[in-house]
């Protein structure tokens, strides 16, 4: 598992993100950004991204990873009607039937797909940032264990 964006890397992490990580247990004092230019996603049998844009920008300059490519709010929905069976290697299976959502999934631009980015908001914003990405990451967990 990796993290990277779009963004110019080795940027510290905003002090309301730091609160809200050191009320559910983690210590991001020392995390820093980094640029996907500094990763290979091709590495990554799935990429999840936070807004539509940023799923555009990594499939126009890595065609072959669309079908690996979702934002957070699509893979949720997508994943409950696409359970892979518990022995499925990811990425072959990804392959097959992540390359079967229609374009429209990823060109379109619906605000119900991303999860703001609260850089500069207040610390409310960055806890329901933190929401939505618990809330994933129980389902994540769920599909991947073939539940």
């Amino acid at each position: 598992m990796s993290s990277a964006g779009l963004m110019d890397g080795a940027r510290q992490m905003r002090p309301h993100g730091i609160a809200v990580g050191r009320e559910r247990g983690l210590d991001l004092t020392t995390h820093r950004s980094r640029p996907l230019t500094a990763i290979d996603p091709a590495g990554f049998d799935l990429i999840l991204t936070m807004e539509r844009l940023h799923s555009r920008e990594i499939a126009a300059e890595h065609p072959r990873l669309a079908a690996h490519t979702f934002t957070v709010r699509q893979f949720d929905r997508w994943s409950l009607e696409h359970r892979r069976p518990r022995r499925a290697a990811l990425r072959p299976w990804l392959d097959l039937h992540g390359s079967t959502r229609p374009v429209q999934e990823m060109l379109g631009d619906s605000v119900n797909d991303a999860v703001p980015d609260p850089y500069d908001a207040p610390v409310a914003a960055w806890r329901r940032m933190a929401d939505v990405f618990d809330a994933h990451a129980r389902l994540l967990i769920a599909w991947l264990e073939g539940r």
